[in-house]
């Protein structure tokens, strides 16, 4: 199961890097993140199943949040392309601040 968790987080970083669709971004970085999980239930220690706990919770919160930030921009751009949406922005400010803020977050529960 170990060999499978460091296959799953190298194989959803990789993929998640050549994406240019923000939802599939977001999940194939979720599927690397959660086998951080699975990697610390089977190394069958208190504290790697504590932490495999709270970021399973944490990424539930953070990823939900961010998927639904992305609905918004879909209704806005009508596509996921990472393209597309330059300019953010200055057409929705406070929806690219709580965007940055959520990604963010996001990116220090992996820390």
């Amino acid at each position: 199961m170990i060999a499978l968790a460091v296959i799953g987080i190298l194989y959803g970083a990789l993929v998640a890097l050549v994406q240019s669709d923000m939802k599939r971004l977001v999940a194939f970085s979720t599927v690397s993140s959660l086998s951080f999980c699975i990697l610390g239930i089977f190394g069958f220690a208190v504290s790697g199943l504590d932490g495999a706990v709270y970021q399973t919770l944490n990424e539930g919160i953070t990823v939900g949040a961010l998927l639904i930030l992305l609905g918004f921009m879909y209704e806005r751009y009508g596509t996921y392309e990472i393209a597309a949406y330059g300019g953010l922005a200055k057409r929705m400010p406070r929806l690219a601040t709580l965007f940055v803020v959520t990604s963010l977050s996001l990116v220090g529960l992996r820390c």
